[in-house]
């Protein structure tokens, strides 16, 4: 479901969606009532922003970037750890990695897990293949990556 803010000069903290429908949505969910067990569905509030693609290196979060590397992948979303390197997530059909950091314990869990679903993502991601040796594990550009695909 998408909506506007609803914001007015007048209200300029109005927002319908955030108050009222994600609100109703949240209710909905945690309600131990029957009635409502066949409707009640997986949910996250997500807000977009304008990033322009010139400005996209400075202004894409990496929290940004995870939220949308793992709709990409068909993952549930989840929480982005800032305070870690890397951050992992390990789906059914596939493992998506999105490294802010480069950092031993990375290249450590990488090295013998040549997987066919594995996605890794890095800002600069020639720092990580240089390091794995041969391994085949595909590291792709965070940066070409989203911008290839919102081009589209």
């Amino acid at each position: 479901m998408v909506s506007s803010t609803e914001a007015t000069k007048e209200g300029p903290d109005k927002n319908l969606c955030r108050d009222v429908t994600a609100e109703r949505i949240r209710r909905l969910n945690l309600s131990d009532e029957l009635k409502y067990a066949g409707i009640a569905a997986g949910f996250a509030y997500l807000r977009t922003r304008e990033i322009l693609f010139e400005d996209f290196d400075y202004d894409l979060r990496p929290a940004d970037a995870w939220t949308a590397l793992e709709a990409l992948h068909d993952l549930p979303l989840t929480l982005y750890d800032p305070k870690k390197p890397w951050n992992l997530h390990e789906g059914a059909k596939v493992a998506l990695v999105l490294v802010d950091r480069v950092d031993p314990s990375l290249l450590e869990w990488l090295k013998g897990r040549e997987r066919q679903n594995l996605f890794v993502y890095a800002w600069a991601p020639g720092q990580i293949a240089q390091q794995l040796d041969g391994t085949r594990i595909d590291v792709r550009s965070v940066r070409d990556t989203l911008v290839k695909r919102f081009q589209q």
